[in-house]
């Protein structure tokens, strides 16, 4: 039982650790997209902006922060 248990937990941790930072929402993915094609082509403002509704649109988000971060700090 124990060992039952300990299997159904590390399980569930994996699935866990794998959606830290992701998202569902299509409209934040598409977002952080543009956001991140704005920032290689040297617009920063753009993609911040861009970032930002990223996270408005999903405030947990947390490749949209790490990504409006590093833009803020260029």
């Amino acid at each position: 039982m124990i060992r039952l248990f300990s299997f159904c937990f590390e399980v569930f941790l994996a699935g866990s650790f794998n959606l830290v930072g992701q998202t569902t929402n299509k409209e934040a993915e598409d977002a952080l997209a543009k956001g991140l094609k704005a920032y290689e082509n040297n617009k920063v403002e753009a993609a911040i902006k861009l970032y930002t509704k990223a996270i408005k649109l999903d405030p947990d988000f947390a490749e949209a922060y790490y990504n409006r971060g590093e833009a803020n700090s260029y």
